[in-house]
Order: C-alpha cells, then structure tokens, then sequence
C-alpha cells in the first residue's frame, strides 16, 4: 500500500522550518561542486551534468534528466502501446482462463492479486481532479490517480492485465534497459505500468458559455503530466500488488500470447487486428461518462449480439445502439 502521508509532519511552506528547507535546496541546487565530473554520465554525451552548473543536482545533463524523469530511462523512450497491447491482451485473456478453472493452482494468486488491487482502489480515498494536484506530494498524486481510476469503475483484471503485459515485454526484450544503482533495473517497468494507469485514470475537461458572449465556449483541460516521482509511486504499487502473479507465471502469459497469435493469424486480418490494436475484447464493457447529456453512462461495444445488461442493480432510462465509422456497434445505456 502507499503509505498516506500526514500533513502535520511535514511543515508547512510559510513556516520558518519550511523556507529553511526550501532555501537549502535552493542553495545545494544552485552551487557547483569542485569534484563534478566534466561530461555527463551518459556516453558519448558532452554535455556538462547538472553537479557543474547552477541549474540542478545530478551526474546527468538537463536533456538526458529530464528524459529519465519521463520514461524512467536516460536513453530509452517508454513502450508503444503497438509495442505493449498483445501482451496485455494475452494477459487479459490468461486471467479470465484461470479465473474460469477453478481446479487450476495459479487461480488463487489470480485472485489474491485481483483483491489487492480492488482493496488499493477502495482505500484511494476522495476524488482529486487533475487540475488540482499541483501542490500535492508524489505518493498523494499516485493516491489521486487510482481514486480517478475507481471513479471509471475499471476493472481490476485490466489491471492485473497491465503489470503482467509490462512484465511479458520486457522478457522478450533482447536488449532489456539497463541504468546504474540498487533496483534501478525496475524503475522502467514501475514507469510504463504507471503511464498506462495514469491514461486510464484521464483527467478533467469542462465546457460552459460565457455570460458576456453566449456565443463563445469556454473549455477547461486538466490531466495529469506523466513525469516524475507519482509514476514510480505508482508502479511500485502496481507491481507489489501483482508480484506473486508476475514471480511465477510470466511464462504462461507468453504461451498465451503465442497461442493466440497463431490462432488470429489463421483466422485472418480482421482477428489480428483485433488482438493488435485493443487490449482487451470487444465484447468487455468499457464504463465512461457521456458528458453530453448530463447523465451517467456505461457503452458496452459488442460484435454480433448486445451482451448482457451493464447494470442489474439500476433500469435504464434509454437504451441507444449506433455504429461507429469503423463498423462496430455501440449499445449506450443512459441513467
């Protein structure tokens, strides 16, 4: 679990104790150290690191920080979602396999995983817009983005499904990523997890006319910037919850993901697109707000028949089926 931090130890900006802090930071981050090195740490680089200017503290230069503080690797850029979808739709369909046989072992690891995760969603607390995080601490952002989650009732299996997916391409990567210090090799993994959950999570858009010109629309945008410290928060917490998933049975998510391929394959384009491009079925309900009517709404995309209603527990008010451009059918219903 993220540990909850308390706002009573930590003191407060204005207070002596917290400019105190701030100046020293200020004043470490604005001095050049006699012994840094010359080039910055990555090769063949010659930047200066930051340690030799007056810009920062590191071994790295501002270009190569900064990448690192976004995909969680100096050099390396963050997985496509080409790169990553096959593996998260072989984990999908691997989960929903040992959920369905109940004799199989690994199905209780499945499900002890599945309960964490949901008991991290539960225990996220109150829902904190994107454009309002600014001042908020690292672990108390990652806390903001699986409460935004909970918020779009994402299941828990395409959860599990994007710590097992990360984990199943970085096997197969001939050339892993590779950086210097204790367990800095899984920082990468813990910032794609955290990229995926932080897209899911969305952020905030609001539309509303002005008094002053009817005519005219104000529109407000609010998400999240995937860099920094929230994503290894994030995926830390991800890959803890997934751990006795991801120890033992990458190599069956794998066989999963050959299997289908060779199943897809046979069957044609249409089905391999299908596995390529949605890391999850088309029968799976997706749950998203419709902003435009002002009501909640779950759309449900399906092939051939509507799937079961979304919601037992509620009658909905309308039930509307169109067809998207690409020729798949969307079943809305309205609440």
């Amino acid at each position: 679990m993220l540990a909850r931090s308390n706002p009573l130890t930590r003191p407060p900006l204005n207070s002596k104790k917290g400019i105190k802090q701030r100046a020293e930071a200020i004043r470490k981050a604005t001095t050049v150290r006699k012994d840094a090195d010359a080039r910055c740490l990555v090769f063949p680089c010659n930047h200066p690191p930051l340690d030799a200017t007056e810009h920062g503290i590191g071994r790295l230069c501002r270009v190569h920080r900064d990448h690192y503080r976004r995909h969680g690797h100096p050099t390396r850029s963050s997985l496509t979602a080409a790169q990553l979808t096959p593996y998260r739709r072989a984990a999908f369909e691997w989960i929903n396999a040992q959920l369905a046989s109940k004799a199989n072992v690994s199905e209780f690891f499945v499900v002890n995983a599945l309960r964490r995760i949901e008991g991290r969603l539960e225990a996220s607390g109150q829902v904190v817009e994107a454009s309002d995080i600014r001042a908020m601490s690292p672990d108390d952002k990652a806390r903001a983005v699986w409460a935004r989650i909970k918020r779009r009732e994402v299941d828990a299996r395409v959860l599990l499904a994007i710590a097992l997916g990360v984990e199943a391409a970085l096997a197969e990567d001939p050339d892993p990523p590779k950086w210097l210090g204790p367990l800095k090799f899984r920082e990468y993994a813990f910032v794609q997890m955290a990229k995926v959950l932080n897209q899911i999570g969305g952020g905030i858009v609001k539309r509303w006319k002005r008094t002053s010109a009817p005519d005219k629309v104000q529109e407000l945008r609010g998400f999240q910037v995937s860099m920094g410290r929230v994503l290894r928060h994030l995926g830390a917490a991800l890959s803890e919850d997934a751990e006795l998933v991801t120890a033992d049975h990458l190599k069956d998510v794998l066989a999963m993901k050959h299997a289908i391929e060779d199943r897809v394959t046979a069957k044609g384009e249409k089905w391999k697109n299908n596995f390529l491009s949605r890391p999850y079925p088309l029968r799976f309900a997706v749950k998203r707000d419709v902003s435009g009517s002002g009501r909640a709404a779950i759309v449900s995309v399906f092939e051939d028949e509507p799937p079961r209603h979304p919601n037992r527990l509620r009658e909905p008010k309308s039930v509307d089926v169109k067809e998207t451009p690409q020729g798949a059918k969307l079943e809305i219903h309205r609440y």
